[in-house]
């Protein structure tokens, strides 16, 4: 039976990890695509005619029944603006093309567009520009006339994503493609007469249920479309994340594959040994039988057969009952841990031949053990000898070579890589061999110590009986030795399963960042951070984050942008994996209250007024003016979700100091958050400038609310972006002083804008980098290096701390403040995904608050589901299906106690007769036989429990726990100590079972009478 679980199962997660593979991988996962680019009024035709013909080889193979018809998809590779009428704010989005059908569109509400001039919209656009079926609405393409359409149907855009290939607004792709919405759906013939750009895509998906025998075929249509595809005269694409998905699912199956080796090995090792034992021990039962025919004379053939007739017929119908416990154990393991439906397949070869070479090494046993009782003196049978408590010469060399195989073992553990399914395999017998060693010995020094005690008048009957028993008989402690390796398997393979799963865990924490990850579109007008903090007040229960839209492998220039004052109480990501004591105030650094404005006019008194034009960069150029006219004072201001500058005109030029009043409009009627003062000039129009900024005022605050924040010494910064350069060409240095804030700016180049910064935000941006991820360090400025803003744009990074892992960017990334991140950089610039986390307790009222606040969800990603897809991985499968072969396995051991029991009750039963004749009541004497048979066994799974820990501890660092090829937390190898007491509690539970009932069946006076 345990022979054939291994293979059995094996083949049994392999076809479950690529089923789940599959499925999980959504449609990139699971399908091929080839596309071609058409240019504007360029026949559509053109791209059809190549794809088409570039998947039709999926249809002609013999793969063929694999796939599903191909689909044809067209999309525009730029945006168009529509709108619902006149004065409306227009809304960016592509346009998709469908044939006849709305194949792969889910229809809420009225019916596919089938001719031009009609159209079809998501009902999230459709809702929120107050459009419905019916109305006109009006699009703007870029080289031609606005187009009028009347709308004819509505389709949910979550539920059409991934089956209508939809580009969603707020996803990567739709920030990069600056789309705001999602796309208009029109007919193909419709869309072939706009002077549109468009890609068109065939794309065909597998048939479900994939079998592995399939795959040979599978990789073989897969290499056919890519040579066709190269084939073809005009430029395709073959798109699929397909070839990926089956490379991973086979590098999983091989750690799989070791894990339920670790268990199958030693599963197979502990049935041969208890085989071993148990006949053993029969053979000393009936030594004394097949010594009487020896001496009567009886032919050496007819002798032989008589010793071995009736032990080959058990095994032999042992075979076909092993095989259907194999394979009904297999089913259960299969139903219990793997997804429902994956079929066992027991006459495959490996299985079959696992069997077979299970069944010779049953026989070889079988005669290697009965040797010796069949080679013993008759003499000693009949004198009734005690066995000798010394080793002989066979039994040292076996249990030195134990000690040997586990030192060995454990050591290519500790010094070794990883497990795997090839090269050495002794540390895969690790754990087996630590139990058998340590019972060895505990064998021995329980024989020891029982020789000595036992020379002593004993105190009690019960230490009479069952100490002066193991005395005298050593090898009835032998079942307790297949106990103890039972029970170490049971623990460690239950530990690797509990190991598995808990990383498997954390590894979902830090990849979805949060219980619950909203991906939600902001307004025009809207900020996400103040519109999550307004929806959860209290701070508990949800997260604004911003993502910024690159790819997977950016480096710095991927931030992870948290609100971090909330990081702890809604991530999902452990604050510990930052490497950083106190995170959240790492990340925020040292800032002061925002400065704010309110007001339709500002005024900005100036004093000490000093511009001096430099010389000319250029003075060739055709702007040249020498000598270079003064700068512009700008203040710059942050409204409506960007930021405005507002210029308040050009400073004086004069040869001394001199005192200026600057106003200007000010589009602040709620407040604005002061930005920045700064100076502007046009290109070739160098200076120098020294001013005081005495005081501002606007015509809702008075001048004298602003010296003391123009005064104060910790509230301005110079801004980082003036030091971006190697070469610095421009400065801005604030100096507040009694008088104000006094700024002296360079600029050599007349290159723009030159800036002083309140510091409500730090600069440079205080950030945590990923492990994988590296900065260009500044010169002369330790811990700074270069990175990137929000808005894409060079920015200076002042290095915090290394974490061993990054919420949602892994290995690869920056993690940074969103309020000082979002400061430092333009809103209505920043390419980013926009996200709100919630904690695993937040109420269903903060989500409908987020929607009150204007924010609409486009996805939801789940904890939960992550999690359940990382333990669905052929790893934590792998070693679930392996708890059941250790199940098997201490239910076999258990087993072997039963019947070497059974071997040995015949030598008792004079004992007991003796006993019960002195006068032991029943009872009593029942009690003497539970002990007898519970004892050695209770110490036995101690023993099991022990090395079974151990042996977890030391190989757990060796093992594939968890798809290791992946970035992920650091590994946690603490042991989980319920499956300890678990499989403790229930082994002593059952061995006492056993223990009464064969008390009971070994006491049974009616014998005696």
């Amino acid at each position: 039976m345990t022979a054939m679980l291994g293979p059995l199962l094996v083949r049994a997660v392999d076809q479950s990890t690529l089923t789940d593979a599959l499925e999980t991988g959504g449609l990139e996962g699971s399908s091929l695509s080839v596309s071609s680019d058409v240019g504007a009024g360029e026949s559509h035709d053109a791209a059809r005619v190549p794809v088409d013909d570039a998947l039709a080889v999926l249809s002609a193979g013999a793969a063929a029944s694999l796939w599903q018809p191909p689909v044809t998809l067209v999309r525009s590779t730029t945006i168009v603006i529509w709108s619902p009428g006149a004065g409306a704010l227009g809304t960016n989005a592509q346009v998709n093309g469908v044939d006849d059908r709305c194949d792969g569109y889910v229809i809420s509400a009225g019916s596919c567009p089938a001719v031009k001039s009609q159209v079809m919209l998501s009902a999230v656009d459709a809702r929120r520009q107050q459009v419905e079926v019916g109305d006109r609405i009006r699009f703007s393409l870029a080289r031609a006339d606005d187009v009028g359409v009347t709308v004819v149907g509505l389709y949910d855009a979550a539920a059409s994503t991934s089956t209508a290939g939809l580009v969603r607004p707020g996803t990567t792709a739709g920030v990069l493609a600056g789309i705001k919405g999602d796309a208009l759906v029109m007919s193909n013939a419709q869309l072939a007469d706009l002077p549109l750009p468009v890609q068109v895509t065939a794309r065909s998906t597998l048939q479900p249920g994939l079998d592995l025998a399939e795959l040979p075929a599978l990789l073989e249509s897969i290499d056919a479309t890519k040579a066709a595809v190269n084939r073809q005269d005009r430029l395709l694409a073959l798109r699929s994340e397909l070839p990926d998905t089956l490379t991973r699912v086979t590098a999983q199956a091989g750690a799989a594959q070791v894990l339920i080796l670790v268990t199958g090995v030693q599963a197979l090792f502990l049935a041969v040994y208890a085989l071993a034992i148990v006949l053993q021990r029969v053979g000393r039962a009936r030594a004394a039988e097949w010594s009487v025919g020896r001496l009567r004379g009886v032919p050496r053939r007819r002798w032989l057969g008589s010793v071995y007739t009736e032990p080959l017929i058990a095994l032999l119908l042992g075979l076909p009952l092993g095989f259907v416990a194999g394979t009904a154990v297999a089913r259960w393991g299969v139903d219990w841990a793997l997804r429902p439906g994956t079929p066992v397949e027991p006459w495959r070869a490996p299985v079959l031949a696992s069997a077979s070479a299970a069944t010779v090494i049953a026989v070889v046993a079988l005669v290697a053990v009965s040797l010796r009782s069949l080679r013993q003196p008759l003499a000693e049978l009949v004198q009734q000898q005690a066995e000798a408590r010394r080793l002989g010469v066979v039994g040292a060399v076996v249990h030195a070579g134990v000690l040997l195989l586990a030192v060995a073992s454990l050591y290519q553990l500790v010094s070794g890589g990883l497990l795997g399914a090839t090269g050495g395999q002794l540390g895969l017998l690790a754990p087996g061999l630590l139990a058998l060693a340590v019972a060895m010995l505990a064998v021995r020094l329980a024989v020891l110590v029982v020789s000595r005690i036992t020379t002593r008048p004993p105190r009690t009957l019960a230490s009479l009986v069952v100490g002066r028993h193991a005395a005298r008989s050593p090898s009835t402690l032998n079942p307790a030795m297949i106990i103890a390796v039972g029970v170490a398997l049971a623990v460690f393979a239950t530990q690797v399963l509990a190991l598995s799963v808990r990383n498997q865990g954390l590894r979902a924490d830090a990849t979805t960042g949060a219980d619950t990850v909203l991906t939600v579109s902001v307004p025009r007008d809207g900020d996400l951070l103040t519109a999550v903090r307004a929806a959860d007040p209290s701070g508990r229960y949800a997260m604004a984050v911003q993502e910024s839209a690159v790819g997977e492998f950016s480096g710095s220039a991927r931030l992870i942008a948290v609100d971090s004052t909330r990081l702890a109480a809604v991530a999902a990501w452990s604050p510990e994996w930052a490497g950083v004591a106190d995170v959240a105030g790492a990340l925020r650094g040292t800032v002061t209250p925002a400065i704010g404005l309110r007001g339709s006019r500002i005024e900005v008194d100036l004093t000490d007024v000093l511009a001096e034009p430099l010389v000319l960069p250029d003075p060739t150029a055709p702007n040249a003016v020498d000598p270079a006219p003064p700068p512009t004072l700008v203040v710059t201001v942050e409204t409506g979700g960007s930021w405005r500058s507002v210029t308040l005109g050009q400073l004086d030029r004069a040869t001394r100091p001199t005192t200026q009043r600057l106003t200007a409009a000010l589009p602040c009627a709620d407040t604005c958050r002061l930005v920045g003062i700064g100076l502007q000039a046009r290109t070739n129009q160098p200076y120098r400038v020294g001013l005081t900024v005495a005081a501002i005022g606007t015509d809702r605050q008075p001048t004298a609310d602003s010296r003391g924040w123009l005064r104060a010494a910790d509230r301005w910064r110079e801004q980082s972006a003036n030091q971006t350069v190697s070469e610095q060409v421009t400065s801005a240095v604030p100096e507040p002083g009694p008088a104000g804030l006094t700024i002296r700016a360079l600029d050599r180049r007349g290159s723009g804008l030159t800036t002083v910064s309140p510091t409500d935000t730090a600069d440079p941006l205080p950030a945590v980098l990923a492990p994988g991820t590296s900065v260009e360090p500044v010169p002369g400025q330790e811990g700074v290096g270069y990175g990137t803003g929000l808005d894409g744009q060079q920015q200076k990074l002042q290095v915090v701390g290394r974490a061993a892992i990054l919420p949602r960017a892994l290995d690869t990334g920056v993690l940074v403040d969103l309020a000082n991140a979002q400061g430092l950089s333009d809103p209505a610039a920043s390419q980013t995904v926009d996200e709100v986390w919630l904690a695993p307790d937040a109420p269903a009222a903060v989500e409908q608050r987020l929607v009150q606040e204007g924010l609409s969800v486009e996805r939801r990603e789940s904890l939960t589901a992550e999690r359940t897809a990382l333990e669905n991985q052929a790893t934590t499968r792998g070693a679930a299906v392996a708890v059941t072969i250790s199940a098997a396995a201490l239910l076999l051991s258990l087993l072997a106690l039963v019947a070497a029991r059974w071997a040995d009750a015949g030598h008792r039963t004079a004992d007991w007769r003796a006993l019960r004749e002195a006068g032991v009541r029943p009872g009593r004497l029942r009690r003497l036989v539970a002990l007898e048979i519970a004892v050695p066994a209770v110490v036995a799974v101690l023993v099991g429990l022990l090395t079974g820990a151990v042996a977890a501890v030391v190989a757990a660092p060796r093992l594939p726990l968890v798809d290791l090829s992946a970035a992920g937390p650091p590994l946690d190898l603490r042991l989980a100590w319920e499956p300890i007491a678990a499989i403790g509690v229930g082994a002593v539970v059952v061995i006492a079972v056993i223990a009464l009932l064969g008390a009971l069946a070994e006491i049974r006076p009616r014998r005696w009478r």
